[in-house]
């Protein structure tokens, strides 16, 4: 086989593989909105009889609480940080990988205690 007819083949995989992924997501897109409504149902009912569980001959109903935080003004958050005794406690530490692709260009290196890892793999573009 050409590389010419490996490229095709693939293309045509992947195409596949897209409308297969459509059709699956398609169809279990109707069960999943009766899911949704029957856990809108039962976190209602919990609600109302003021429960954190309910157990069923079927399973066990139990509200989950799940969280997030992001900064929404980045100068604030900055300021709200540099009044702190320790500011690193409202923070995950991990390197910007933009800065240190910038350092790495610049000193042929890249910034002590950082892992740097580059992976090759290949891409293929529809013509």
């Amino acid at each position: 086989m050409s590389v010419d007819q490996i490229v095709e083949r693939y293309v045509k995989l992947r195409d596949k593989k897209a409308e297969m992924k459509k059709a699956y997501e398609a169809s279990v897109a109707e069960i999943q909105e009766g899911m949704d409504r029957i856990e809108n149902y039962l976190i209602n009912y919990l609600q109302e009889e003021k429960l954190e569980s309910a157990r069923t001959a079927f399973g066990t109903v139990f509200t989950k609480t799940t969280t997030s935080a992001t900064v929404g003004d980045r100068d604030t958050f900055k300021m709200f940080l540099a009044a702190q005794d320790d500011p690193y406690v409202f923070l995950d530490l991990k390197a910007n990988k933009t800065a240190v692709e910038e350092y790495s260009k610049e000193h042929k290196d890249v910034p002590p205690g950082i892992n740097w890892t580059v992976i090759k793999a290949v891409g293929i573009r529809r013509s």
